[in-house]
């Protein structure tokens, strides 16, 4: 039975650089994709994270919604979270 509640669906953005982590001012941030919504978000570098699973971490993205990670690699033709990419161009402290 479907469900009545409506899913957030995040728009995507840009893709992303290809390795490494990114510059923002005041922040150096990591990715965390998330395999739900099939985006990647920024995770902040030094952002707390939680052990998932027997093998797995999530952190939380710069926009708030969790993915795996941190990682200095996103997924390939994956799509940046647009939510994540706006906030990171304003600046993360």
């Amino acid at each position: 039975m479907p469900s009545s509640k409506p899913r957030r669906r995040l728009r995507s953005s840009r893709l992303p650089p290809t390795d490494g982590a990114v510059e923002s001012p005041g922040a150096t941030l990591l990715y965390a994709p998330s395999w739900r919504e099939r985006v990647v978000h920024y995770a902040h570098s030094k952002a707390p994270t939680q052990k998932y699973g027997t093998s797995g971490t999530v952190v939380s993205g710069l926009c708030g919604e969790i993915g795996w990670g941190p990682h200095t690699r996103p997924p390939v033709d994956w799509p940046m979270c647009s939510e994540c990419v706006e906030t990171a161009s304003t600046g993360v402290s």
